[in-house]
């Protein structure tokens, strides 16, 4: 399903973070999905490039995207509409687990 939004360009809404024209937001880190006590939880962000849109954003290695404006990422579907969401430029803020804390990024 990744494939279906890897060609998408867009200008972002936090702030001045911008994807360059031609590059793919998905090749910027490995996303992998988290699963506690079999339940979809929410999604890892592992490898993530220096100077990238993902960066800019203010994600971190390691972090666990749980939510997307204001929306929780506990279904496949919720999975997909979140990497609709950061392909379209259509994010407006970010819920992380960092470590033992939750920030909110925006």
């Amino acid at each position: 399903m990744l494939h279906l939004f890897a060609s998408v360009l867009f200008a972002a809404s936090f702030g001045s973070c911008e994807l360059p024209a031609g590059e793919n937001v998905l090749t910027q880190a490995r996303f992998l999905p988290v699963y506690e006590r079999e339940e979809l939880v929410g999604i890892r962000l592992n490898g993530i490039r220096s100077r990238s849109y993902l960066a800019c954003l203010r994600l971190r290695d390691e972090d666990v995207v749980i939510a997307n404006n204001g929306d929780r990422i506990d279904s496949n579907a919720a999975s997909a509409e979140f990497l609709k969401r950061l392909t379209s430029g259509k994010l407006r803020s970010l819920e992380v687990r960092r470590g033992d804390r939750v920030v909110t990024l925006d």
